[in-house]
């Protein structure tokens, strides 16, 4: 069998959406003839964990945890200062002060990720490197290793580095430059590149350096049927009233805002339809609808297990997803629209009508799309759906269409992938 490196900064038990691609592709890439060998983070600094994760992950995974370089050196100096003062304090001190944010503020776990991974190389012979972003860090991690075992390498774009998104932190003019420079250099050297959406590999493929030639290929984000056989004990939401469901986070340009207030304009207007409405929210902290007044219809349960979200899409009438401001309202493909897809349940979708979300709903079917901004189009659907049902408004799920977002399916799709750049390789090397 074929081994891949698979750098996944992102994996179990931390709990964040880019997670669930690197399970998904991992546990089914043996499926296809290719064995990866996880290279991710051990005590990642200022995250999530969900330590139930690990029940997704599959048992026989070779995975290998590797700390922050910082960490391991403010643990060594805490070591020698002990007796001068409270190790543990010292140790979170300096750790904190010597994260370079190069290229992300994960850019300290570089020197010990690229270590490992040539060591790892001696022990396993792996024949392509994986790394998946954010965070950016992995991608420079897969550049190095590369050049110093001649592995080839393929990246995988979650999202856009530097060209349109900074939300992972604020970057100076300076380094801001420094990540174009470092972003154009790792790509000019990749095998190949994957992302999640065809818009953007249009933008990807605008960025590549003019020495480049390496492929762009479109995986999208998924769902597992397995997951939603999973069942835990949760209190169900309530019985004869439209339940709205959502799942996911509350940003800045990015939230269930609006729904809030198409719900809130429904209270003014009238409240014998807002009380025939329940809404479940699940992901981030509570306290949101008591500040549009309309905390007795709107559940908020805060961060919950990966689980329990599945279920509560599951047991729901209608899933609400919105999709963030700006150059994503259009290109990006959320990992959670796959699982609302997989769960069955029917989707309102609060989008431009021209984005890729829409195109895949209109694909699959069992949805309503909304334009993104008309509030009161939403608030309209949400009193007619109320007043006459959720059959006459979604159509049927088409099972046909649905099977290729099924992770297993995609994994498939990279296994392929895979294949095809050692080849090239191969034929490279007859070349040369």
């Amino acid at each position: 069998m074929k081994k891949v490196l698979f750098i996944s900064y992102l994996y179990p038990p931390i709990a964040n959406s880019g997670t669930q691609r690197s399970i998904k592709f991992v546990n089914y890439l043996p499926d296809f003839g290719w064995k990866p060998i996880v290279l991710t983070v051990e005590n990642p600094p200022d995250t999530s964990i969900e330590h139930r994760l690990m029940e997704e992950v599959d048992s026989n995974t070779h995975i290998e945890r590797v700390p922050f370089w910082s960490d391991v050196l403010s643990k060594k100096i805490a070591t020698i200062l002990s007796p001068i003062i409270e190790s543990k304090k010292m140790e979170e001190g300096i750790a904190w002060r010597i994260r370079i944010p190069i290229p992300d503020i994960c850019g300290m776990w570089a020197p010990s990720a690229i270590k490992k991974s040539v060591e790892l190389y001696q022990e396993e012979k792996y024949d392509m490197i994986y790394a998946t972003g954010y965070p950016w860090t992995s991608f420079l991690i897969a550049s190095q290793v590369g050049r110093k075992t001649g592995v080839p390498y393929i990246l995988d774009y979650r999202d856009l580095w530097t060209q349109y998104d900074y939300s992972f932190g604020y970057r100076s003019r300076i380094l801001k430059k420094f990540d174009i420079i470092l972003e154009k250099r790792i790509l000019s050297n990749a095998s190949s590149i994957l992302t999640v959406s065809q818009s953007l590999k249009s933008y990807i493929q605008n960025n590549l350096p003019n020495n480049s030639n390496c492929k762009i290929h479109v995986i999208t984000n998924g769902y597992d049927l397995k997951d939603f056989n999973i069942t835990v004990p949760f209190k169900k939401m309530a019985n004869k009233k439209l339940n709205i469901v959502y799942t996911g986070v509350w940003k800045i340009n990015y939230s269930p805002e609006e729904l809030y207030c198409a719900v809130s304009e429904i209270a003014n207007d009238n409240r014998s339809i807002l009380d025939r409405i329940f809404i479940t929210t699940a992901g981030y902290p509570q306290g949101f609808a008591a500040k549009y007044g309309i905390s007795s219809i709107i559940k908020e349960l805060g961060p919950v297990e990966h689980c329990i979200a599945l279920n509560l899409m599951k047991e729901a009438d209608v899933l609400f997803l919105p999709v963030p401001e700006g150059i994503y309202s259009k290109a990006s493909l959320p990992g959670k629209l796959f699982e609302y897809i997989g769960s069955g349940t029917s989707i309102l979708a609060y989008v431009p009508l021209d984005s890729e979300v829409a195109n895949v709903l209109s694909d699959v079917g069992g949805s309503l799309c909304i334009e993104k901004g008309n509030i009161n189009k939403l608030k309209d659907t949400l009193i007619n759906l109320v007043l006459h049902g959720t059959k006459s408004y979604f159509s049927i799920r088409k099972n046909d269409c649905v099977a290729k977002y099924e992770r297993k399916n995609q994994a498939k799709m990279l296994a392929s992938i895979l294949n095809d750049n050692i080849m090239s390789k191969s034929d490279n090397a007859k070349i040369s």
